[in-house]
């Protein structure tokens, strides 16, 4: 008999792949959410993978509430088997950074307290690369890496690895939990954030590129692991998730073959990326809105960051999709929604 799971963050774009694939599995979702708008992405993302999203829809057990609400949370988790933790504020606007940390740690402490107080059987969360930190002279990041405090280091990043510190803590106390590092993860969904965000910025002539370099996995890849994980006897270890790593460049130039459009052209110096993520935050202090590039994102595109997903592929024997595989389906799902 399948047991009942939890997914928080269900109505964000890693959450609704997961969700697909609990689904396509049999199992019993009950899936956190905080206002029905929010659901709209799930249900998109289901269209592209499921041919009945009425029926499938009927199969997911939809719970309202705020995951700062400690009460709420437990009430959700009774009768619940396993939880997949996945929800987390993203933003590298600087006006965030406060609630970044605040939140995104109180939320995962209170996921952790809540699978102890009710003996939840086994806990995923969805970490980040960031959370890994970033210590000058290594070659490639992986699972042994410590966090070194810096002030290049986001707070996001900062957030991301506090909130890991709680399910460690979790952990010591005996709760049974995963942890996955996933890198930038593509995948598709909402068009206008995150990854997805790439293909209509070069879809509409986007000029420029960094030859920075960075790892990506498909988030069907995550959702993946994540299920092997939670049915596997694997315990109080995380894991990093990259299938490849790519320079800026060369994601931008795959995804403009794929949409057949042309390939950026200008290299982006560093001191653009300085001039440019400046007068991005005048700009959205004056007019309103998130600023399309932060310092934080203009100089994480000049890094060299590598990252090595060598012990899920040894421990769960798995292989990645390639990234040009990744793209050419989005991009496809890109085309057929804005065509």
């Amino acid at each position: 008999m399948n047991k009942t799971v939890l997914v928080t963050g269900a109505t964000g774009m890693l959450g609704a792949h997961l969700i697909v694939k609990l689904l396509q599995e049999g199992e019993h979702v009950r899936a956190t959410y905080r206002n029905e708008k929010s659901q709209n992405l799930t249900r998109k993302i289901l269209s592209y993978y499921l041919t009945d999203v009425h029926a499938a829809w009927q199969n997911i057990e939809w719970v309202q509430l705020d995951l700062l609400d400690v009460s709420a949370l437990g009430d959700a988790l009774l009768g619940i088997d396993e939880v997949y933790h996945c929800a987390a504020l993203v933003s590298f606007d600087p006006k965030d950074a406060q609630r970044l940390l605040d939140e995104n740690t109180e939320v995962t402490a209170n996921v952790v307290n809540c699978c102890l107080a009710n003996k939840i059987g086994k806990l995923a969360h969805v970490s980040s690369v960031a959370a890994l930190g970033r210590k000058p002279g290594v070659d490639s990041i992986n699972e042994n890496n410590e966090w070194v405090e810096s002030k290049h280091n986001s707070a996001y990043a900062k957030s991301k690895y506090l909130s890991e510190l709680e399910v460690w803590r979790g952990i010591e106390e005996g709760l049974n939990a995963v942890i996955v590092n996933p890198s930038i993860i593509m995948g598709a969904g909402d068009w206008g954030a995150g990854s997805a965000a790439l293909f209509g910025r070069v879809a509409s002539g986007f000029k420029f590129y960094t030859n920075g370099v960075n790892g990506y996995v498909d988030a069907r890849d995550v959702a993946n692991v994540l299920f092997q994980l939670m049915k596997s006897d694997i315990s109080a270890e995380r894991f990093v998730l990259a299938a490849e790593n790519k320079s800026y460049r060369e994601v931008f130039w795959a995804i403009a073959d794929s949409l057949k459009t042309k390939k950026a052209s200008i290299e982006a110096k560093p001191w653009m990326g300085e001039i440019v993520w400046r007068l991005e935050v005048a700009r959205s202090r004056i007019f309103g809105g998130t600023p399309l590039v932060t310092r934080d994102t203009a100089r994480t595109s000049h890094q060299h960051n590598y990252y090595s997903s060598d012990k899920v592929k040894k421990q769960l024997n798995y292989s990645f999709r390639d990234l040009e595989r990744t793209i050419a389906d989005m991009a496809q799902l890109y085309q057929k929604e804005n065509s």
